[in-house]
């Protein structure tokens, strides 16, 4: 019986090193949150998680899927390199693929900085919307995406707000898109546009990096 004991002793101490080694790496954290703000754990291994309130400081891992609510927003700084500002109403998921850290926007709003000096060579951050691409490459841009519905096709606005951004449709040629510029993606179909004042943006300076 004395074995037994010991034996469920043992396995219990074990029980939260184990846990927590099955844990993956943090793809990120919450540095803000206004409002109301939610996520959607998925895991390769598991159903995805019931939607639960972020609050500043939670971790970030790949796969989450963020949803702010009216009047929120929420600040996510990304490896020690990036920072994410997610405007109200907006939806996105925070994945990678093949090296290459990849935020898909399904609606709403972002802006995206990346301190170039913290990347990797040959790295690049990109933003996936319904019907375009942008490439971040040490660079600030915002994003804003509509989706479409019936025959109506999806609508994606690219701006630059410091650096040069590359934008393009999922099966057109991308366009670089400089700094105080903007670029319209209806469907496939690539439209410049006038300047116009970018909203506040985050900068890699406006965060401790670490």
């Amino acid at each position: 019986m004395r074995y037994v004991v010991l034996a469920a002793v043992g396995i219990a101490a074990l029980a939260p090193a184990s846990a927590a080694a099955q844990e993956p790496p943090p793809a990120g954290v919450v540095t803000t949150v206004q409002g109301t703000v939610m996520v959607t754990r998925y895991s390769p291994l598991t159903r995805p998680s019931a939607p639960s309130p972020l609050a500043m400081g939670d971790k970030i891992f790949l796969g989450d899927r963020i949803t702010t609510d009216d009047r929120s927003k929420a600040r996510i700084l990304l490896g020690r390199k990036a920072v994410v500002t997610v405007s109200t109403r907006s939806t996105l998921t925070i994945d990678e693929e093949a090296g290459r850290s990849i935020v898909t926007l399904d609606s709403g709003e972002i802006h995206y900085a990346v301190a170039r000096d913290r990347m990797r060579p040959g790295e690049v951050h990109e933003i996936h919307t319904p019907n375009a691409i942008a490439q971040v490459r040490g660079t600030i841009l915002a994003v804003r995406t509509e989706p479409g519905a019936g025959s109506q096709a999806a609508v994606t606005v690219v701006c630059a707000v410091a650096g040069t951004v590359f934008a393009g449709g999922l099966r057109g040629a991308e366009l670089p898109v400089a700094a105080g510029r903007c670029v319209t993606i209806t469907g496939d179909v690539l439209s410049p546009r006038p300047p116009r004042p970018p909203r506040p943006a985050p900068t890699p300076r406006d965060l401790d990096l670490g």
